[in-house]
């Protein structure tokens, strides 16, 4: 399968400089929230300036995997920016961004009425890991969701 398939005819017939040299990008397999994916691969290309083609093509090549076999499925001539594949991409593969927890949610995180207090604060704590209010913590809420509403 011809991996520049996807591409419309300005993308894949652009010229690439003579002395570009490609910067060391990460590989994506899809397996991660694709969103952070693109914002480390700008950050990575953006002081070489490429242009609209090459970035494309930079984009593309690190796609692995489930991500490669997507794109080159994508039909003839189907992607015709980077803006677009970079769009298309993050949609696709949006599915594994990490859910985040907010306060409100471990406001209303309680102890089950059989769950041990070391139970309780396990699975507390660890959902306080994904909480959106990270200078809190979720500490605020902890005493909240005991059986007796607080330590005494």
């Amino acid at each position: 399968m011809d991996g520049n398939a996807p591409f419309s005819d300005a993308i894949r017939l652009a010229p690439v400089p003579e002395d570009f040299r490609p910067p060391r990008l990460e590989a994506y397999r899809g397996a991660t929230d694709s969103r952070k994916h693109v914002q480390g691969f700008e950050a990575t290309v953006c002081y070489r300036q490429p242009d609209e083609a090459i970035k494309c093509h930079l984009l593309a090549n690190t796609l692995k995997g489930a991500t490669f076999t997507w794109f080159i499925k994508l039909p003839r001539g189907y992607i015709s920016s980077y803006e677009h594949l970079k769009w298309e991409l993050i949609t696709r593969f949006i599915g594994r961004t990490r859910m985040v927890v907010s306060d409100m949610v471990l406001a209303n995180i309680k102890q089950g009425e059989k769950e041990s207090l070391r139970d309780y604060t396990n699975r507390f704590f660890a959902a306080t890991v994904k909480a959106e209010c990270r200078s809190c913590g979720g500490h605020a809420q902890f005493p909240e969701g005991t059986q007796s509403g607080g330590f005494v």
